[in-house]
């Protein structure tokens, strides 16, 4: 009796029969160690991929969607960072459908996205009053201007850019923001120290089999990621965003090691 539930509880975790080449990600998305690279991203699959490889993927966007409600008024502006195939834009823009016009503009650094992005809207937001703007820029040179923004969203974004560029991006962002207006901030956390990064690694390895990956699939995309993402502490988080002058920060929501954090100004 003891094996055979034993073998069950196995049979629950396990993912697919394991792919012999060492480059495939998932979702037939393949990526050489330390060379992960958005561009190389199929469009069509960006979404199923991130929503099997993040926890509660879905779930940060509709806890997005109803924190929205305070900070976003008729005519207000929104910014969506790393705005990759439009799917949260889109949803907010659904979400306040009854709301006059809002302006929400999208940023995106990859040119394909941006194409993708594009032609999304111009066949689902026919119907919708608000105004989008897609913009193919990197972050780190975005300038924000003398916009006044009340509410600014980042997906799994800042963990891709450079730590010495985070600081500057969420000062620009701290300052463009209307008194009272928010970032909601989603990111991938470390563990505090190493037996709890142990941990969750472990933790995330048995959810993402669960989700169909092999084990090969995820030691490969674990590999390409390599010096291209680098998430920080919870702590480390909150001090970047108290340097930005961000001083009331909340955290709406945690899933294993991805974490999001409303920050008011």
């Amino acid at each position: 009796m003891t094996n055979k539930i034993k073998q069950v509880n196995n049979d629950a975790f396990a993912g697919k029969k394991d792919n012999t080449d060492n480059s495939h990600v998932g979702n037939n998305i393949k990526m050489g160690s330390a060379d992960w690279a958005f561009s190389q991203v199929d469009e069509h699959k960006f979404d199923e991929h991130i929503s099997n490889s993040v926890p509660g993927y879905e779930d940060c966007h509709q806890i997005s969607l109803w924190t929205s409600d305070f900070f976003l008024n008729n005519d207000s502006v929104a910014i969506d960072l790393g705005s990759t195939t439009g799917t949260f834009p889109l949803k907010l823009a659904e979400y306040h459908k009854d709301r006059s016009k809002l302006m929400i503009k999208c940023i995106e650094i990859e040119q394909k996205f941006c194409q993708f992005l594009e032609n999304k809207l111009s066949k689902e937001s026919k119907q919708m009053s608000h105004e989008f703007q897609v913009i193919n820029t990197d972050l780190a040179s975005l300038d924000f201007g003398q916009e006044e923004i009340d509410l600014v969203t980042s997906f799994f974004t800042l963990q891709f850019i450079k730590p010495s560029q985070r600081s500057k991006i969420l000062q620009r962002i701290y300052k463009s923001l209307n008194w009272g207006g928010a970032l909601i901030l989603f990111e991938k956390v470390r563990g505090s120290d190493a037996r709890f990064q142990d941990i969750l690694n472990y933790l995330l390895s048995h959810h993402k089999m669960q989700k169909g990956f092999s084990e090969s699939e995820i030691f490969a995309k674990s590999m390409s990621l390599a010096g291209k993402m680098e998430p920080f502490s919870d702590y480390g988080n909150r001090q970047i965003l108290e340097n930005a002058g961000f001083k009331d920060i909340e955290v709406l929501y945690r899933n294993i090691n991805f974490q999001g954090y409303l920050c008011i100004k």
